[in-house]
């Protein structure tokens, strides 16, 4: 594209009409699948309890998620697998409570079916108690006192409760009606304490009357988001909110009706704390160490991690419980990891190891699909214990090496692989040409973050563009507004541009001869609601640094999923509604559009690709769960279907050849 190009279109001239609409034709082209295998294997701890059963044996319960979820039973004693059962279909673990029998209660999601689960320890039975509890699709937090199991809900930010000894369920219905969310939850003198989001309350539900009522939040979760963490320790109620910041936790005097104790536990937010006390004390992490927290005299201590075998071994820990499984002596704090091991630290002593489990992992779910500069095909995982895959083109082998919880999107930018992670829209660049080691190599950029002043969490779409590469995110829960954000993978500097196109996301984003062009979504981020009705086309010059407005290129679109070039400088796009469209960049205008039938399934777009292959002049594109093709140019294009279903993902390596991922496993497609 010349400067002339750019010129004009900056220029101030109408937006073009649509292009009479092609017909397509869905006919299954020839070719063959191969199937490579499982792209990423692992355990992924990220809820777990203990308890000590009544003879004295001290259990671990541990979730580890994937396809499908698994519940394992392990003691704490030698790691040693008790029992582990497989729930599919479900794929992630969302509450665990332990009864005063050691009666287990659970639930779990994706499907989200509202299903309570119990399992008894000693006779190894596990038994789904309901489907749809309270009308509602996620038990999000479970709490227990006595024979009641108390509970909220999403998304009809309920609470509800259930005898476990009558099976009587009380729906005591929404506690808001501006949020999804009933999230954080505890028992304080009769009534239930409920955080919500995501916008924030704190709700009373009276657990004899119902009556709803709310207390003042604490002066730094007035601009949270979620109100997730309830906790009663004697005349303290603790809460902890997010966006996560240094500030992101309080404290609430029953004994004076005020919120108090700023800093109680540290000058920043703890990690998590142990489910139980010893006496008057209860246990929490901040950042490397340990801590004590006597919650009658209000002072906190160091336990002695710091100078114990397990310092520098709390990273990764996901649950944290205080455990006596015998003497006063014997006190223990047990901590869960996201690799499914475990660590132990002896009050008493102060004394501590690490004990590995034999919980086996899962398939983690396949997330992303990028390209690095080695010319392999990257995968990034859904909430992992921390992986990523990559396809030896010349092999055809999966490769599992280190990777952040969640990657969004992976590039190739100027002999550097780049990541975007989720959450809190972090980025990461490495040199492939040194060993890989998440952390290190590719190494931390920058993160924006769900806080202010940024208030983005997904990276969800990149492309390098010039010396630079731009990056299009979906904001903070409930927010409305991505940035596009542009930064050097070198240094790490970086800008963001929010609300370029105003109150909406940036899901799509292809580069040329100077400027990079965006698609939108209406859509925010989780809980938001859309001001806008349709999605629009951007241009960013990224020599002036301005903003091109382009419109709206498909009338009745709210997302454009995928943009991409061919080998001419049109410029094609997909939207939510099947649409696929060519657009002249230098003319600023739709040429045509082409109806494929194949509607986008998610308000962002995501699972969804485009590209131009060079070996048979096709375009390759997938969304859908469908991998398609079409030739943009040579007469009417015919948008051909070559998988159907299993396609979440798909991408081209250096030398062409094609890949596509559907929940778990990794296939090459020969045409």
């Amino acid at each position: 594209m010349s400067t002339s190009i750019a010129k004009r279109l900056t220029a101030a001239v109408s937006a073009g009409i649509l292009a009479a609409t092609i017909p397509t034709t869905q006919s299954n082209a020839a070719g063959t699948v191969e199937d490579l295998g499982v792209a990423m294997y692992t355990p992924n701890v990220r809820l777990a309890t203990s308890d000590v059963l009544a003879d004295g044996t001290p259990l671990a319960y541990v979730f580890s998620d994937g396809r499908p979820v698994s519940f394992n039973v392990v003691d704490i004693r030698s790691g040693a697998l008790v029992d582990s059962i497989n729930l599919d279909p479900y794929t992630v673990a969302s509450s665990i409570v332990v009864a005063d029998d050691d009666t287990v209660y659970f639930s779990v999601r994706s499907p989200n079916d509202g299903s309570l689960w119990r399992y008894t320890p000693q006779t190894k039975q596990l038994q789904k108690v309901f489907t749809g509890l309270v009308d509602e699709e996620m038990l999000r937090t479970l709490i227990i006192h006595n024979e009641t199991i108390y509970g909220s809900t999403y998304p009809d930010a309920k609470v509800y409760s259930y005898n476990t000894i009558t099976g009587q369920v009380r729906d005591y219905g929404s506690v808001v009606t501006d949020g999804d969310y009933a999230w954080g939850l505890a028992l304080v003198d009769g009534k239930l304490w409920v955080g919500t989001g995501a916008e924030p309350h704190l709700k009373t539900v009276d657990v004899a009357t119902g009556e709803i009522g709310e207390l003042p939040l604490p002066p730094g979760a007035v601009n949270s988001d979620f109100v997730n963490t309830v906790v009663r320790r004697g005349d303290l109620v603790f809460v902890r909110y997010s966006p996560a910041t240094a500030d992101s936790y309080a404290a609430y005097d029953l004994a004076t009706g005020q919120w108090c104790c700023a800093g109680a536990l540290g000058t920043a937010s703890p990690s998590g704390w142990t489910r139980g006390t010893l006496g008057n004390t209860f246990f929490y992490g901040l950042g490397s160490n340990v801590y004590a927290y006597d919650y009658v005299t209000r002072q906190r201590a160091s336990i002695g991690f710091e100078s114990s075998a397990l310092a520098g071994k709390l990273s990764g820990t996901t649950s944290m419980d205080v455990l006596v499984p015998g003497t006063p002596e014997e006190a223990l704090i047990v901590g869960v990891r996201d690799d499914g091991s475990l660590w132990r630290y002896n009050l008493a002593t102060q004394t501590g190891d690490v004990v590995a489990s034999a919980i086996k992992g899962s398939p983690v779910t396949v997330h992303s699909i990028g390209n690095g500069p080695d010319g392999n095909v990257y995968f990034g995982a859904y909430l992992s214990a921390g992986v990523m895959a990559r396809v030896n083109r010349k092999t055809g082998r999966v490769e599992q090496m280190s990777g952040p919880s969640q990657a969004d999107k992976v590039i190739e930018h100027r002999g550097q692989i780049v990541v975007g992670t989720y959450p809190n829209a972090g980025f990461y660049s490495g040199d492939l040409s040194q060993p890989w080691g998440w952390g290190t190599n590719p190494k931390h950029l920058f993160t924006l973050g769900r806080a202010e002043p940024h208030e983005q969490d997904r990276p969800l779409t990149m492309v390098s563009a010039g010396k630079l590469v731009a990056a299009g995110t979906i904001p903070n829960y409930g927010e409305l507004g991505g940035s596009l954000v542009l930064f050097d993978p070198v240094t790490g500097a970086f800008e963001a541009h929010r609300n370029i196109v105003r109150d909406q996301s940036i899901t799509a984003l292809a580069y040329s001869d100077g400027i990079a062009f965006g698609g939108t979504s209406i859509h925010g981020g989780l809980s938001s609601t859309p001001t806008a009705s349709e999605a629009e086309l951007f241009g960013w010059d990224m020599r002036s640094n301005s903003f091109i407005h382009l419109g709206v290129p498909v009338p009745g679109a709210t997302i454009i999923h995928a943009l991409a070039f061919d080998p001419t400088g049109r410029l094609w796009g997909m939207t939510d509604t099947g649409v696929l469209f060519e657009y002249d960049v230098a003319k600023r205008k739709v040429l045509r559009t082409l109806e494929t039938g194949i509607p986008g399934t998610n308000v962002w777009g995501r699972l969804s690709e485009l590209y131009y292959r060079q070996q048979d002049a096709y375009m390759y594109g997938s969304a859908g769960g469908k991998l398609f093709r079409f030739r943009p140019s040579g007469g009417e294009p015919r948008v051909e279907v070559l998988v159907t279903g299993e396609a979440r993902q798909s991408g081209m390596d250096r030398d062409g050849n094609l890949y596509f991922a559907n929940e778990t496993n990794v296939f090459r497609y020969h045409p």
